[in-house]
């Protein structure tokens, strides 16, 4: 709802969706495997791979019933104790060798209220990527700081990247998980493009 300018409380987004106003985004898409088959499957916010997928893969369903945002945080709490399988993410502009985690936006927001992707943009035909080569618990603190002020592309060891498509490879034959939505679908090796203003929605207008 923040991404298209809609409120939060049902009277508000009522009104919102009620006035018809809409216009085209992007459509991002995440080629993965299932099964050892490949299944293609679009995602209208977020996606991930490695640590990010892993925790969605750990959430337990009663404690999101209850808490919400909060299973995923204690679901990512617990796999920075895990052994992570790395893997390689390649675009026309850049490569990564090697990374424990990869978050991809469509628009600002990852988790809630988290402005991850600051140069995200609904329409541009890209998708924003963040790439951590290592995650290490021994730097939650600067994790939880750098995701709370918006500068999670400043720390060391992070990339902030912006592109169209992007082909992700799991190292030493290892499983890592692929995540879209917040739902766990299956594992690399992946591919993500992007169908430029492909589908409608209803928003607020913008200023």
């Amino acid at each position: 709802a923040r991404e298209l300018n809609i409120p939060l409380d049902f009277g508000s987004a009522w009104r919102v969706i009620c006035r018809g106003y809409s216009e085209h985004i992007d459509l991002p898409w995440m080629e993965f495997q299932v099964d050892g088959k490949i299944t293609k499957r679009c995602f209208p916010a977020l996606a991930g791979a490695g640590m990010d997928a892993r925790a969605c893969e750990r959430v337990d369903w009663e404690t999101k019933k209850r808490s919400g945002q909060f299973a995923y945080l204690l679901a990512g709490f617990q796999t920075l104790r895990e052994e992570l399988p790395a893997f390689s993410v390649k675009t026309q502009e850049k490569t990564i060798e090697r990374a424990d985690l990869v978050m991809f936006g469509n628009g600002h927001m990852y988790g809630g209220p988290f402005d991850i992707f600051p140069h995200a943009d609904l329409q541009d035909g890209k998708v924003d990527a963040i790439v951590a080569e290592r995650v290490q618990a021994w730097r939650l603190g600067e994790y939880a700081q750098a995701v709370l002020t918006g500068n999670l592309p400043a720390l060391s060891g992070v990339h902030y990247l912006q592109s169209s498509s992007y082909e992700l490879t799991a190292l030493d034959d290892l499983r890592v998980p692929v995540q879209l939505d917040g739902d766990t679908m299956g594992q690399l090796p992946g591919k993500v493009t992007v169908q430029k203003q492909a589908l409608e929605m209803v928003m607020g207008k913008r200023e």
